[in-house]
């Protein structure tokens, strides 16, 4: 499903979960005689979950958050936690979609 933007959060039985992690996939193409590649679309897919930290001396506020792949984490409630850490996955994907073409989803 394609929308305009993407929730910041969800509402279960009167709890609310924010979404503090977010999967972007950028679709790029090559070729049409254009040298390089160009950026043809993307997509964000967010998520709510709990995040392990590590200390980190050189991040600001002393802390990292850490995410794995396919790694099962609780939602985030915003009534357990104080402080949010926001993070984020980036794929690159080809795509067969021609530059001229982009807009041709919507």
């Amino acid at each position: 499903m394609y929308m305009n933007g993407f929730p910041i959060g969800i509402e279960r039985k009167g709890k609310y979960y924010v979404h503090n992690h977010m999967k972007m996939a950028f679709k790029y193409h090559t070729g049409d005689g254009f040298e390089g590649a160009r950026i043809v679309g993307f997509e964000v897919e967010p998520h709510s979950m709990v995040q392990a930290t590590r200390a980190d001396p050189s991040m600001p506020g002393g802390l990292v958050a850490m995410c794995e792949e396919g790694a099962a984490a609780q939602l985030m409630d915003l009534d357990l936690h104080s402080e949010i850490m926001f993070t984020y996955d980036v794929s690159w994907e080809y795509s067969d979609l021609r530059w001229v073409s982009r807009w041709d989803k919507i």
